[in-house]
């Protein structure tokens, strides 16, 4: 610790020893903030949370709203900046409470916020474990957090997210429910890039299921809207599209799109992409020219049975009389 360090830390300890002697619990809590507030600027959150801590103490002992307010909120943060999720979360809901409690909307817009990037965080560490269900319960409550702000784009996001995580836990029903709100809501936000995410996820769901002809309908309307938008996009559209053709055995239209991607992807320069866009073109286009050759040999197949069983010369596909 360095000499100015240890200057302040006791002036500020001498002050709040003064302050109990006169029972001033307000100069208590504002020589313990001068403290929080020092440590969380040098970035040592430890020391900052136990100095905080002692804030939210003296400010709850003398109904200091103020004070509790402000020790919950710098609580949730610096919990937060220790990568201590759970905590960060506890310390964010109350700092909401306070704030709904006593129709505080500017602490409010700041406890939802918070709380919109901390579930999101606490999710994601949730779902890295296989924790899906309690994934899921975190996204919900963002998405509460983003309807109480009233942040359209933050409660698509939440959606969407929603969507992702009820596919992986089989949920087919209501991952289709989820991204259609999402992309309905992309539309009226006008957001083009989360509608053209809205209907890749709406395409993998319905191929999930086995509905191809959903699935293709949503990705020719996500080409639609990349070709106007993002060439990279246009192009993912048209892998998009030619690998589900391939799945289906439709190896022509697979051929077209894989054509159409590799194209696109030589004009932008993706060596990756470039790459993917060469192997699947040259694995369709050999599953085309098989087919191709299955069908010229099916389509004579009666002629050689009766060749066979003739035991006749075979001359262009008929039999000699």
């Amino acid at each position: 610790m360095q000499m100015d360090e240890m200057n302040l830390l006791k002036e500020n300890l001498v002050d709040v020893e003064r302050a109990w002697r006169r029972n001033d619990t307000l100069a208590v809590y504002e020589a313990y903030r001068n403290l929080a507030v020092h440590f969380a600027t040098t970035n040592k959150p430890k020391r900052s949370v136990s100095f905080y801590l002692k804030c939210l103490e003296m400010a709850a002992s003398c109904d200091y709203y103020e004070g509790e307010l402000r020790a919950n909120l710098n609580l949730g943060l610096a919990y937060e900046s220790m990568q201590d999720t759970q905590n960060a979360i506890q310390y964010h809901e109350a700092h909401m409470e306070m704030a709904l409690s006593s129709e505080n909307q500017m602490e409010a817009s700041k406890a939802y916020s918070n709380l919109i990037r901390v579930y999101q965080r606490y999710a994601d560490e949730l779902e890295a474990q296989g924790e899906h269900e309690k994934s899921l319960e975190q996204l919900q409550l963002c998405l509460e957090a983003a309807q109480g702000l009233g942040n359209n784009l933050a409660e698509g996001v939440a959606q969407f997210r929603i969507g992702k995580c009820l596919q992986r836990m089989g949920r087919t029903k209501e991952v289709l429910e989820r991204f259609t709100e999402y992309h309905s809501g992309c539309i009226s936000l006008g957001d083009k890039v989360g509608e053209g995410k809205a209907l890749c996820a709406l395409a993998e769901a319905y191929k999930d299921i086995g509905r191809m002809d959903e699935a293709v309908k949503n990705l020719e309307a996500f080409l639609e809207l990349a070709k106007s938008g993002d060439p990279k996009s246009h192009a993912n559209a048209c892998c998009s599209l030619g690998q589900i053709y391939y799945d289906q055995g439709k190896f022509e239209p697979s051929v077209t799109y894989f054509e159409k991607f590799f194209d696109l992807s030589r004009s932008l320069g993706d060596k990756h992409m470039l790459d993917v866009a060469r192997i699947n073109l040259g694995i369709a286009r050999g599953k085309a020219k098989f087919r191709e050759h299955l069908g010229v040999v099916n389509n004579n197949m009666h002629s050689l049975l009766q060749w066979k069983n003739v035991r006749l010369p075979f001359e262009q596909g008929s039999l000699k009389k």
